[in-house]
């Protein structure tokens, strides 16, 4: 699985180009501005992620059976569908039953 994409601003962005639609960038300048006053720029980023679509996979903590295509077993060895396992780390998708982005990462509850 490839790594997960980097940041990446140009110094100097081309004129004209962009990859977003206006009703995404509004978005994102609502969270902009809730991060730049007295909100916390956590919630702010949950927000913009909600209202694009993203919902999260798993919740750090939470016991689930392993299911290979939306968690990231970072141990090794665990067998999809029997092995019960740990959310370390919450993974992310578009839409409640589409695309995952983000698998969640887990590790083997066995030995808890």
């Amino acid at each position: 699985m490839p790594s997960e994409p980097e940041l990446y601003m140009p110094r100097n962005p081309p004129k004209k180009q962009t990859l977003v639609d206006p009703r995404t960038a509004m978005y994102t300048a609502i969270a902009l501005q809730a991060a730049d006053t007295d909100c916390d720029p956590k919630d702010a980023l949950w927000c913009l992620g909600y209202n694009l679509g993203i919902r999260a996979i798993g919740t750090v903590g939470e016991r689930v059976r392993y299911d290979c295509l939306i968690h990231e077993d970072t141990v090794g060895g665990l067998i999809p569908g029997c092995d019960d396992c740990t959310v370390t780390h919450q993974g992310w998708r578009h839409e409640d039953d589409g695309p995952v982005l983000v698998r969640a990462r887990v590790h083997s509850t066995q030995g808890e």
